[in-house]
């Protein structure tokens, strides 16, 4: 087969629709992990509160784009371990923070994360 040169109309239809093809990957991609103990359900108590390896994603941060069920988890898990100790005693980290500042924009309650927070 002999390679035809693209014309610049065709260029732009290329990428227009590789473009598309990578937005729609990306909104199919599953959401942040949010590190809570094995099982853990809202409603449940927790005895020290795990580090989060994540940044807070759309799933997580209210709108529309907002996943309930996992918006609910995320909710539960700092409402219940927010004001305890790291499990293995550390201090928060950079991700750790990212997660209280969106529980803190969601809840607009500072005290439940004051183990992160400081």
């Amino acid at each position: 087969m002999i390679p035809v040169p693209l014309r610049p109309v065709h260029r732009l239809v290329t990428a227009v629709l590789l473009s598309a093809a990578a937005l729609t990957a990306c909104a199919d991609a599953e959401p942040a992990a949010l590190v809570t103990p094995p099982g853990f359900q809202p409603g449940a108590t927790a005895t020290c509160l795990l580090h989060q390896t994540d940044q807070p994603d759309r799933a997580f941060a209210g709108g529309a784009e907002a996943e309930p069920r996992y918006q609910l988890q995320f909710l539960a898990y700092f409402t219940a371990a927010g004001r305890l100790p790291f499990c293995d005693s550390g201090p928060a980290t950079e991700t750790d923070r990212a997660w209280a500042r969106l529980y803190v924009d969601l809840t607009g309650n500072p005290a439940n994360v004051s183990t992160v927070l400081g």
